[in-house]
């Protein structure tokens, strides 16, 4: 499970909110919201709903990526692999589609070979 940490958010929206040049009035105001609400998100006490966040991106005219890269705790058995994000940025939704397909189906192919524990299947896919 991801663990959200709602202050380094905060932080990471207030630093992206500043190199924009906006105020919180200026961000509460493109996504309707009180200045109130973005000061609390900003300082990590109130937890914004997606919404907002993807509101707060939209906004700031970044990615929800950009947005959450400092923010969420990575395990270590977590794959977070910023060649395979690369290979999917540039596709449209039918190549990417067509990847994810395949590699499920090698998935699958790869799991069937781990229950049989023949390494030697591995040549026939």
């Amino acid at each position: 499970m991801i663990k959200i940490n709602y202050e380094n958010l905060g932080k990471q929206i207030k630093k992206y909110r500043k190199q924009k040049k906006y105020s919180q009035s200026d961000l509460a105001e493109k996504i309707d919201k009180s200045v109130q609400h973005i000061s609390k998100i900003e300082r990590g006490i109130s937890k914004a709903s997606l919404q907002t966040l993807v509101d707060i991106t939209n906004a700031l005219d970044i990615s929800m990526d950009e947005l959450l890269n400092m923010s969420v705790k990575k395990s270590s058995d977590n794959f977070l692999n910023k060649d395979f994000i690369n290979i999917f940025s540039d596709c449209s939704l039918k190549e990417r589609t067509f990847l994810m397909e395949n590699l499920l189906f090698f998935k699958s192919q790869l799991k069937k070979i781990k229950n049989t524990d023949n390494e030697n299947s591995i040549k026939q896919i």
